[in-house]
């Protein structure tokens, strides 16, 4: 979800295991159960990967054979312009503290650009892969020897360097910076380089830095800079007893219209001999306490100091004060290269809970098995862990609560990564779990708030919430109970649905709005299975009956017609009055569509397949339609065919819809060229976009390429990773389990990737 500024089938039951233990899901076990589900559907609430009695989390499962998958994975892919939007810096799994370079003039979403060639310093928040301006890119600091009178100037904070220079590993950071000097109207290029080094445990960003010898070492450490709003930013600096620093206060800003507050403590290692902040006038004093939008420091340091300086900022929601203690828990006794090591034994773990094995045959050069670990490692980005060290959270109805004997997750981007859940599901089943629970906790906080939850203020950068109750329903169709305050959160789940007028019931649609009608649908179908958990049999009835109304009354019959003279209902806007109305079916953003049009609309209410597929004309009209949808009923080899979009996630499941209409192999087919070789692309996420001709929306013309690639220009243009939404994708496609119908207990079996792969 780029968002911009500038049928029932036969199905098949895996066991469910009676005790923990490790499990293997190997690519045998699709090739046996493809026979015996007939279109590939794998079902169950029991299925072994994703159940609550497997609950073993991934980050206490130990890597396979000592392998270091860390090796496997580059940080670098989809960094590149509007490719991907990934961000290279440090973080550690589902870290909360994410510390990655700015680069400057130009940066992506993220912060950073790989096609710049300047770096301006370096952040510690940032939403991985999401869309408009990006969110987070708070806490700014730069390495410098620039002689300041008074505030900063931004333009004064690049510096060169080059990619030969540089290296990114999970966890780990680093590069060589051009050193800098002069004045603030006056910056020169120095000889030498600042050697740049980033780290990050959950909640703590570990900078060092060693400047050239001769150097004034200096840090700004620049509070106001944020990549949306920044509406305050404090400080309070302390000389501690060893004659090291801290400065610690909040930052207050807000992305896609939701306010956020974030409490830091940050320390050096060696004492600070100068210390001058500046507050909103901009003047430069040698004020210990600042209160406004634009604060911030500079700190001077000795020479002799100048090979080894650390700054270490640690993220509370909670309070500066707890982000001190977390510091304390998390980093205190250890150095900067032993928090590094700790941080890639975590990811060593992480990513180890999944072991692919391929041959030399099946995949040369070991390229597929990169590209699923740097795409894993892309699964652990969002949301973040929010909890405290203490075991507490801060509720956006403002409290502080103790977390009932789980993690607490926050920044949601559930409108672009609702099907991610159900592949983290089978992959890490504790962790997921403790994700539901966080999201419920969301709901029945903004419940106590009675507040809408966009009006108030999150404990961490946040995109949206879209989809919310699906991920609930996933939960409990899996066969997870026993959740904390979802009796709570179900009214607030309800309204963040939206409700119909009586004139919309009446006639069994939203006019002119088919997107709104089957996305409030898929919500409804969701909150009918959280609403039977709950025993609301009433509600879960009228749920029901209005999650359908997009299939009853939107799929207009002979709406287009085959080669072969079959007539195929497609979603079609209609008046008020009853009337189709007329529509470009191909059309990007047609009939008020956000991001899509409505060929890839048409299949977005997948928890009723087959009732959409009847509603079509039968099988043979399904069966028509997907195979117009892929082009594979006409000859031209233009693009001009390709109706689905890999850009964007309105249509992600779409290769998976032969298994429903009797052509598994086709699936196959897709599957493997989408993600492993190069397709027709004809449309693009948003617009238009500088990279390729383009325009409403589409390629002019469509372009023929790989759609995952191995290099920083790793997506298609436009085609933002979405926290995590495409990288897991192409994990769940790679392990042939995809989760075409989010929030039930299925999965469609695709064809997978490798040789072997197991599970733990």
């Amino acid at each position: 979800m780029p968002i911009r500024s500038h049928s029932p089938l036969p199905r098949g039951i895996l066991p469910r295991p009676a005790r923990r233990r490790r499990r293997h899901l190997r690519a045998v076990v699709a090739v046996l159960l493809t026979g015996a589900l007939g279109s590939g559907a794998l079902a169950g609430a029991g299925a072994a990967a994703a159940a609550p009695g497997a609950a073993k989390s991934a980050a206490s499962a130990g890597s396979s054979a000592g392998t270091d998958y860390t090796k496997l994975v580059d940080p670098f892919v989809s960094t590149a312009g509007d490719d991907g939007n990934d961000l290279p810096g440090a973080q550690a799994p589902h870290g909360l503290a994410k510390v990655n370079p700015l680069t400057t003039p130009n940066r992506n979403h993220t912060g950073y650009d790989y096609d710049e060639d300047h770096i301006a310093g370096f952040t510690a928040t940032n939403l991985d892969g999401v869309g408009g301006s990006g969110g987070g890119g708070d806490l700014l600091v730069v390495p410098t020897s620039v002689r300041y009178d008074s505030r900063p100037a931004t333009g004064t904070y690049a510096h060169p360097y080059r990619h030969d220079d540089e290296s990114a590993t999970p966890g780990s950071y680093q590069v060589g910076l051009g050193a800098i000097s002069g004045t603030a109207s006056s910056v020169k290029q120095d000889s030498g380089t600042i050697r740049a080094e980033m780290t990050a445990t959950t909640r703590t960003a570990l900078e060092r830095y060693s400047f050239p010898t001769g150097s004034d070492p200096e840090l700004v450490l620049d509070l106001a800079n944020n990549f949306t709003s920044r509406t305050r930013s404090t400080m309070k600096a302390t000389t501690l007893p060893d004659g090291s620093t801290s400065i610690a206060g909040l930052i207050a800003g807000s992305f896609n219209g939701a306010s956020y507050k974030l409490y830091y403590h940050a320390t050096t290692n060696v004492p600070v001999t100068s210390l001058k902040s500046w507050g909103d006038d901009g003047r430069l004093s040698d004020a210990t306490t600042q209160d406004g939008a634009d604060t911030g420091a500079v700190l001077g340091f000795d020479r002799s100091a100048g090979h080894d300086i650390e700054l270490r900022i640690t993220l509370s929601p909670i309070s500066a004060e707890q982000a001190a203690t977390d510091q304390r828990e998390e980093v205190d006794g250890l150095t900067f290269d032993q928090a590094r090591a700790q941080s890639k034994a975590d990811w060593n773990r992480t990513l180890g809970a999944v072991d692919v094995r391929s041959s030399a045959k099946s995949d040369p050069g070991s390229t597929l098995t990169k590209e699923f670990y740097t795409h894993l490692y892309r699964m652990y980005a969002l949301p973040v862990n929010a909890t405290s060290t203490s075991g507490t959270y801060r509720g956006v109805d403002g409290a502080v609560h103790k977390a009932n004997g789980f993690t607490y997750y926050d920044g949601w981007s559930t409108w672009d990564d609702f099907r991610k859940y159900a592949v983290e599901a089978y992959i890490d089943p504790a962790a997921y779990r403790d994700m539901v629970q966080s999201l419920i906790e969301l709901f029945a906080d903004a419940r106590t708030s009675g507040k809408s939850l966009g009006s108030l203020t999150h404990s961490v950068p946040t995109v949206r919430w879209e989809r919310s109750a699906v991920l609930v329903a996933d939960a409990l169709s899996k066969g997870y109970k026993n959740f904390d305050r979802l009796d709570e959160a179900y009214p607030a789940l309800l309204s963040y649905t939206g409700f119909y007028t009586g004139a919309q019931l009446r006639q069994g649609y939203i006019a002119g709005d088919p997107g709104t009608t089957v996305q409030r649908g898929y919500d409804q179908w969701a909150l009918s299975v959280i609403a039977d958990s709950l025993g609301k049999k009433d509600d879960a009835r009228k749920l029901r009956a209005q999650s359908t109304m997009a299939i009853d009354n939107l799929v207009k019959s002979g709406a287009w017609t085959a080669a072969d003279g079959t007539e195929v209902g497609l979603l079609t806007p209609r008046s008020a009055g009853g009337d189709w109305q007329s529509a470009d079916y191909e059309k990007f953003e047609a009939a008020g569509l956000y991001q899509g049009t409505l060929w890839q609309y048409h299949w977005y209410d997948a928890y009723d397949m087959g009732g959409l597929i009847k509603a079509m004309g039968g099988e043979k009209a399904g069966r028509a339609a997907i195979k117009h949808m892929f082009g594979e009923d006409s000859t031209a080899d233009d693009g001009s065919t390709m109706l689905h979009s890999n850009a964007n996630e309105i249509d992600l499941q779409a290769p998976y819809l032969f298994n429903y209409v009797g052509e598994p192999s086709l699936t196959q087919k897709w599957v493997r060229s989408i993600y492993t070789g190069t397709t027709w692309n004809r449309y693009i996420a948003t617009g238009s976009t500088n990279e390729a001709p383009s325009s409403g929306g589409e390629f002019t013309p469509p372009v023929k390429t790989r759609v995952y690639k191995l290099s920083p220009n790793g997506f298609l243009p436009t085609m933002d990773n979405d926290a995590g939404t495409m990288s897991t994708m192409f994990v769940g496609a790679a392990l042939g389990l995809f989760p075409v119908t989010a929030g039930s207990s299925q999965f469609q079996i695709g064809s997978p990737f490798f040789d072997s792969t197991t599970i733990t």
